[in-house]
């Protein structure tokens, strides 16, 4: 869609904020950043495949759904297209919807495409 529209990509990837357990240890805050590194270069190695549509990866740290729509909003985006794991029952009561709280405050549409599961 993007190249026959002419559109650029935000990939955009959230981390939620990490839960501490007894303030900032080094050793903890050492490894919460070497695990940010390692999704910053993860996030610039998706592509899509045609190379003439421009991306632009980023990575950003905070609660999904506020981060996602603080994206589009910033970067007058047209669309959002993002991927869902598609819980149900109490797992999703539990963890709630990131897709589900960005189509309700979405100020533009949001296409939803269900993420295959690991078995296929």
């Amino acid at each position: 869609m993007a190249r026959d529209y002419g559109a650029s990509l935000i990939v955009l990837h959230v981390i939620p904020p990490p839960v501490l357990v007894g303030g900032s240890d080094p050793v903890a805050c050492q490894i919460i950043e070497d695990f940010y590194r390692q999704q910053r270069e993860k996030l610039s190695q998706l592509r899509p495949p045609d190379a003439t549509v421009e991306v632009d990866h980023r990575l950003t740290r905070g609660e999904p759904v506020d981060e996602i729509l603080r994206a589009a909003k910033e970067s007058n985006c047209d669309m959002i297209v993002m991927g869902t794991h598609g819980a149900t029952g109490l797992k999703r009561v539990l963890m709630g919807s990131v897709a589900e709280g960005v189509t309700r405050a979405s100020g533009c549409p949001v296409v939803i495409v269900k993420t295959p599961s690991q078995e296929a």
